[in-house]
């Protein structure tokens, strides 16, 4: 009979100074002192939900630690189903919905079956557990141990067998608390980021009339007479863009919109470009400053979003409102207004259709707007445009906080 050798220990690419001893290879079964998954108490009895104990789902993982759950459940729907009280600082690895996706307790929960749970006595190794499989999640180790079906799952056993390289207690210290730091800076940062969006929004809800009126709640210095309204059509030219197929686009060539990344990728202005075509005859190029708004989508508030086009030359594609405002209005002001209060409301009324949802120019040219004089518009233009670059620029901020720690712990580990 032959007898498989363990595998050989192994030193990582990045270490911290001091540490040479080579890492060996674990089960994580061999980690952990109680796992298992959970349960899910009936649904069709009332009486099971609503109580005081909270109940994990896939959305309440949104960091490192679970500190509430939006669903709870009661005592009776706890000895009802299969599941268990998993205790404060386990680790609950999502084995159905986002597959990997792993996150540690900070309160007494339980948990559905699509949950695996594992508790653990030594808080250091708990804590280089959860880093290493935050890494497994990252680079999507799990996938080729994903069952396939009805629903992508992993299961249990494969779980317990899956192998991670471990060092001295010391090193897995070292280890944790920097991928402790990096999340700790990563959340600050989300912070910053959503209290910069909430910012923007709570500005456009003062800095703009409410229906009905014509002056703002807040404004700039030495601005006091009330905004006009206007039509639309009183303000613009309207046109469309060309369409363009999946099949012209190409790695270079003339900078093309493309309406389905209008409203998920672009801001109220779009300066930069990253998708181009070859040039047709029937194209459609900026001239600089039109206003573009999806003229369809999969629901009215996905296309009822305006943005400038602040450059010229650029090819507009197909499924677009081309509205070119006139000397009476800012055009990034124009694209702000639209998006939001009153006129993004009338433009959500106005869009029509089911599967697919349909804005034409001739509903927008009836919108109504109110309107300041140019000077307080180019304020107002200039104080979202410098808001807008910090959301995006705290934005990218996490990103790269997220690749750099993703970097670093890929080194770390074999």
């Amino acid at each position: 009979m032959s007898i498989t050798p363990p595998p050989p220990p192994q030193v990582p690419a990045l270490r911290f100074k001091g540490f040479t001893e080579p890492w060996h290879s674990k089960k994580l079964s061999d980690l952990y002192d109680l796992a298992g998954s959970g349960g899910t108490p009936s649904s069709a009895i009332s009486d099971y939900y609503g109580g005081p104990i909270p109940f994990l789902g896939i959305s309440d993982i949104s960091g490192r630690y679970v500190r509430s759950t939006v669903k709870t459940i009661t005592q009776a729907g706890l000895e009802n189903s299969a599941a268990w009280i998993v205790p404060k600082g386990s680790i609950s690895l999502a084995m159905y919905a986002s597959v990997g996706k792993v996150a540690i307790t900070e309160t007494d929960l339980a948990t559905s079956q699509a949950f695996f749970n594992m508790v653990f006595s030594d808080h250091v190794l708990r804590d280089f557990a959860y880093t290493r499989l935050s890494l497994a999640a990252m680079n999507s180790e799990w996938e080729p141990l994903i069952s396939t079906g009805t629903q992508s799952n992993l299961n249990a056993e494969k779980i317990k067998r899956f192998t991670i390289l471990i060092p001295a207690h010391e090193e897995q210290k070292l280890v944790s608390t920097l991928h402790k730091q990096f999340d700790f800076l990563i959340s600050l940062n989300k912070e910053k980021y959503a209290a910069l969006v909430q910012l923007k929004q709570a500005m456009l809800e003062r800095m703009f009339p409410r229906e009905g009126e014509t002056v703002p709640e807040l404004r700039f210095p030495g601005f006091t007479n009330p905004w006009d309204l206007y039509q639309v059509s009183d303000l613009c030219t309207f046109s469309k863009g060309s369409g363009f197929s999946k099949s012209d686009l190409r790695d270079s060539g003339i900078p093309v919109v493309l309406y389905g990344r209008l409203y998920t990728n672009y801001q109220y202005q779009i300066s930069s470009l990253d998708t181009y075509v070859d040039p047709t005859d029937n194209a459609v190029f900026s001239s600089g400053g039109e206003v573009l708004i999806p003229s369809s989508g999969e629901t009215a508030k996905d296309i009822a979003v305006a943005s400038m086009l602040n450059l010229s030359g650029a090819a507009i594609g197909g499924d677009l409102n081309i509205l070119k405002p006139g000397s009476q209005v800012d055009p990034l002001f124009l694209a702000i207004t639209l998006s939001s209060g009153s006129p993004q409301k009338q433009l959500i009324r106005r869009a029509q259709g089911k599967s697919v949802v349909h804005l034409h120019n001739s509903d927008i040219a009836k919108t109504l707007i109110a309107c300041p004089s140019i000077n307080e518009q180019r304020q107002i233009r200039q104080f979202f445009q410098t808001l807008d670059e910090r959301i995006e620029f705290q934005s990218r901020r996490v990103d790269k906080l997220k690749e750099l720690k993703q970097a670093l712990l890929e080194k770390m580990f074999v």
